[in-house]
């Protein structure tokens, strides 16, 4: 039974043309013109739904007259109140993009969702979590009646990675739960658990195609060799030369906002990747072809996409798990950047130098990580 971040209708507000117009298609006037904003300090639910197979849609697999998608326990979305059995649908999409971005890789694909075919829609999932506060330009509007696999509705590294443990170096595809890696913090911890997905990219880019970082593209010896990783995997950036974007301080930045230094691509042409994730007792920076780089951050959107065994299996090591996951889990190991904010970081410099990073330079001095 999947779990969906739902964001309800109720928690945003638009300027131009009405993007949840009455009935059950999307309205062609928002492209270009509207601007959704989701209001300061909303965020999403998550909503237990059962279905009978892997994709939300508006077909039998989702549709008008399908009972194949309903709602697991009773739910109350945009302030109305459903039992369990109530169908929903995903009726249609719209392509969505920070206020102030040109840049496709940015764009959001939200699903909108009424109840069983009534009108109005009640709430819409994304392909990536919203920033409350953000202003986000309606782009495009998607197919009506879309079908999208539960999977693609968040970071993860690509296949072959040589992810660094105490005995050097390993691949990330070899690891396996109570194996150790090396952090940056709190030394050598153990694996709790490493997910694996296929996810299909049908040769364009979208959410989820994967970024190529060569040998030394963020800076001398970073990465060790080629690096692949998801759009929104984090990594970390430490450079006095970026004080202006860092403020000083070691911070996360996704992956994708560094899609424009020299070298790295989008692999565009993959039709296909496997991703992995690697959970440890908290939040930690660790060694991805020698690149300082996030584990898995079991928050409740990255939750509410995985499958119900790997949720099961990640809450047998983190029982007490909320949606307060700063509480239950721990924060982040570092502050993180929005992509815009990592974009202003200047692409030619490196991103690891300058007084900040002379501990850790020592540190990686300590390291067996090699090409």
């Amino acid at each position: 039974m999947p779990f969906l971040a739902i964001y309800s209708i109720s928690d945003t507000t638009h300027s131009g043309p009405n993007p949840w117009p009455p009935g059950a298609n999307s309205n062609p006037s928002s492209a270009g013109n509207t601007i959704i904003t989701l209001n300061p300090g909303a965020g999403f639910q998550v909503v237990e739904v059962t279905d009978l197979d892997t994709t939300l849609d508006d077909d039998p697999t989702f549709d008008d007259s399908s009972s194949e998608q309903y709602l697991t326990n009773p739910t109350t979305i945009n302030g109305t109140n459903y039992p369990a059995g109530q169908t929903i649908e995903n009726e249609y999409a719209y392509v969505i993009r920070p206020v102030g971005s040109s840049d496709p890789a940015d764009n959001i694909t939200i699903y909108v969702l009424d109840e069983g075919g009534a009108t109005p829609s009640i709430g819409f999932v994304s392909s990536q979590e919203l920033v409350a506060g953000q202003n986000y330009q309606v782009v495009g509007t998607s197919t009506d009646e879309p079908s999208t696999p539960y999977t693609e509705i968040f970071a993860c590294f690509g296949p072959g990675t040589l992810i660094e443990t105490p005995e050097g170096p390993r691949r990330v595809d070899d690891l396996r739960p109570g194996d150790k890696v090396v952090t940056l913090d709190d030394g050598a911890q153990p694996i709790l658990w490493i997910g694996s997905r296929e996810v299909q990219l049908e040769g364009v880019l979208n959410a989820q195609t994967p970024l190529n970082f060569p040998k030394d593209s963020l800076a001398p010896g970073y990465p060790t060799t080629d690096l692949v990783l998801s759009p929104l995997h984090r990594v970390l950036v430490s450079s006095h030369k970026n004080d202006h974007v860092t403020g000083g301080e070691e911070v996360f930045a996704p992956a994708r906002a560094l899609a424009k230094r020299p070298g790295v691509r989008y692999m565009r042409g993959r039709s296909s990747i496997t991703y992995f994730s690697i959970l440890l007792p908290r939040h930690a920076v660790l060694f991805a072809n020698g690149v300082p780089s996030e584990s898995f951050y079991p928050s409740p959107y990255s939750l509410s996409i995985l499958k119900p065994s790997e949720r099961l299996a990640i809450l047998a090591h983190v029982p007490h798990l909320s949606a307060d996951v700063a509480h239950s889990y721990g924060p982040l190991a570092r502050p993180d950047l929005t992509a815009p904010q990592g974009r202003r970081l200047k692409r030619k410099r490196p991103i690891y130098e300058g007084p900040l990073f002379g501990a850790w330079a020592a540190q990686q001095a300590g390291l067996s990580v090699t090409s």
